[in-house]
């Protein structure tokens, strides 16, 4: 085989491993994101995924992630503590991971019945 034909060959493997395992990456990041717990809060959010895509809340933390495929949108609804985290795809399906409700303290607490 010609030199050049062999060092062709060699950088396309090389552009496909890299391409592959960049994606790979993403899916890694998304699927991590998916196990998040309730109560995790933002700071360790920021500092394992980086700053989010967007701020969607108005007087209230919202914020996403936007990968490919979907959006995940993380919810914190009392302080910084994840409150809530579903994915919404492209197709406009919606998966909840972490429903988003308030836990009964803060409800007795808001509503004066305790």
């Amino acid at each position: 085989m010609n030199k050049k034909v062999v060092a062709f060959i060699a950088v396309l493997i090389s552009f496909a491993c890299f391409v592959f395992s960049a994606e790979n990456m993403k899916e890694s990041k998304l699927s991590k994101m998916r196990k998040l717990d309730k109560g995790t809060s933002y700071n360790q959010i920021v500092d394992s995924f980086g700053e989010p895509d967007e701020v969607l809340g108005s007087g209230l933390l919202i914020v996403s992630y936007t990968f490919d495929d979907s959006k995940l949108i993380l919810h914190f609804f009392t302080g910084n503590k994840l409150q809530g985290l579903w994915e919404i795809k492209n197709s406009g399906e919606k998966i909840e991971y972490i429903p988003l409700r308030l836990d009964e303290d803060s409800q007795s607490k808001r509503y004066g019945y305790e």
